[in-house]
């Protein structure tokens, strides 16, 4: 248990404090008026499987979540989950599509360029390895099934216009059955920092309704050189 500097103290430790989509070296996660339509770390709603930053290259290495105010009304629940033994539960054709297909990841979709498209993409199998041989997971339900980290649930999306199409959308909903069955529901303690490996482990979080949650979010990169946003 500690404060906010003393959490950042100890991550600056274990890496580099990488800044967050925004250019920001931290993200504040609390249910903030006009997310509620969207899939988003700002809204209550359940948040879907996935891994963070999947159109960055490097991926963060590690995901902390530090505590302010946990959620009182039984909700709120970080979950995560082994991604490698999601990778081992896969058949033939579902291996082929997370270690050989390509895929196109967006930087971000809150940095925009000047024609509305993401300001950058990196094109990966969602499986790949990173300069030190070691494996790497990207993995995103939402990216899968609507083309959008952080969709509007109003909108409808063709299918021809997802990345792997109605694959994807079939390994979405696998890759949502397995994590449902093996997730660990994580209740962040007050002035508490959780840490995971963002390359490995898949993430979600519970529904909620007590709007004085809060807490912050950290990416931090191994010592491997700059990512791909140049800072």
């Amino acid at each position: 248990m500690g404060s906010r500097e003393d959490a950042e103290g100890l991550l600056g430790r274990l890496g580099r404090i990488l800044p967050q989509y925004d250019g920001r070296t931290s993200h504040e996660i609390e249910a903030t008026p006009g997310f509620e339509g969207l899939l988003h770390s700002k809204s209550s709603r359940e948040i879907y499987v996935h891994t963070e930053a999947p159109g960055w290259d490097p991926v963060p290495q590690y995901l902390a979540l530090y505590c302010h105010a946990q959620a009182r009304c039984g909700g709120g629940h970080t979950t995560i989950c082994d991604g490698r033994k999601f990778l081992a539960d896969l058949g033939d054709r579902e291996r082929a599509l997370m270690f050989d297909v390509e895929l196109e990841f967006p930087g971000a979709y809150g940095k925009q360029g000047k024609d509305g498209e993401a300001e950058w993409t990196v094109r990966t199998p969602m499986v790949s390895r990173d300069a030190s041989g070691s494996e790497v997971i990207r993995f995103s339900y939402t990216h899968l099934t609507f083309g959008d980290y952080t969709p509007d649930l109003g909108r409808e999306v063709s299918v021809d216009r997802l990345p792997l199409g109605r694959e994807g959308i079939d390994l979405a909903a696998h890759g949502t059955r397995f994590f449902t069955d093996n997730h660990l529901p994580v209740l962040i303690p007050d002035h508490a920092l959780l840490i995971w490996d963002n390359r490995r482990m898949f993430h979600g979080r519970s529904a909620y309704t007590d709007r004085r949650r809060h807490l912050t979010r950290f990416f931090v990169g191994a010592q491997e050189g700059a990512d791909r946003t140049g800072r």
